[in-house]
């Protein structure tokens, strides 16, 4: 995993006076399972949201396979970038099917109309996410598990080379929060780049290959779990008291918050 498809350089960016992110730079290699990490207002959206080209970048630069983000036309990078947000609206006019077909506009001809080998990637991309079952549904009446797992679908037909996504187990419960990261991981061993945003630093560590912590818009570190997973750490980071031991299962770091009562 040694080529890297984002570079990160000098990223600065605020919404007011105070800096939000303030000269961050760092790679992340194809086929990385990255997960960005940190308490809450320590810049992690905002980060997400410059390198997927949501927001506009104001100094620093971000590449995207060698290329300058803002060298990019919208449809150019919709080929290569996917962009889950983490609140899907209540009411959604469209079908799961006429949803996730929607992941194909950036590869649809001038006229828009979708070819058999569109709508085979459709039904692909809800199969591989288990929503096949529901395509007549309007995605509005779903729970919010499939909600967000027919959003991965529709991103996933872009057939992009990375995958942004913010907090997509922030609401889930334990079930759905395990199918969601097993389908991001299995993306990865399709060389897949994954990029996420969470605040479950346990599933970061069950599923991560490099995690990035934050506080406060700066880098706190980087690297795998072991490496970044330590007592001293996130003690500092997220200010309260916590036990790291060894998870038995996966022998990775797992997190316990202490109670300062």
């Amino acid at each position: 995993m040694s080529h890297k498809v984002l570079k990160i350089e000098s990223l600065s960016h605020s919404y007011t006076e105070k800096s939000t992110l303030n000269k961050l730079s760092f790679s992340i290699s194809r086929g990385d399972f990255f997960i960005i990490a940190g308490p809450n207002g320590s810049g992690k959206t905002t980060l997400l949201k410059l390198l997927a080209g949501i927001e506009k970048i104001q100094r620093g630069g971000v590449r995207i396979f060698g290329k300058n983000l803002s060298k990019y036309s919208k449809r150019e990078l919709a080929q290569k970038v996917a962009y889950v947000p983490q609140y899907i609206p209540s009411e959604f006019p469209f079908t799961v099917f006429e949803t996730v077909l929607q992941g194909r506009t950036p590869h649809s001809g001038i006229l828009g109309i979708n070819s058999e080998k569109d709508i085979g990637i459709t039904k692909k991309a809800m199969s591989f996410t288990g929503v096949d079952r529901h395509h007549k549904k309007n995605v509005g009446k779903l729970s919010g598990g499939e909600k967000q797992r027919v959003q991965i679908a529709r991103a996933i037909c872009q057939e992009p080379s990375i995958i942004f996504l913010d907090e997509p187990t922030a609401s889930l419960d334990i079930a759905h929060q395990i199918k969601i990261m097993d389908l991001m991981k299995e993306l990865t061993k399709k060389g897949v780049t994954v990029v996420m945003v969470s605040h479950d630093i346990n599933l970061a560590s069950m599923y991560a290959d490099t995690i990035l912590l934050l506080k406060n818009g700066a880098i706190v570190t980087m690297g795998d779990a072991d490496s970044v997973l330590k007592r001293e750490i996130l003690e500092k980071t997220y200010e309260c008291k916590i036990l790291v031991d060894i998870n038995p299962v996966n022998k990775r770091p797992r997190i316990n918050p202490q109670s300062m009562i």
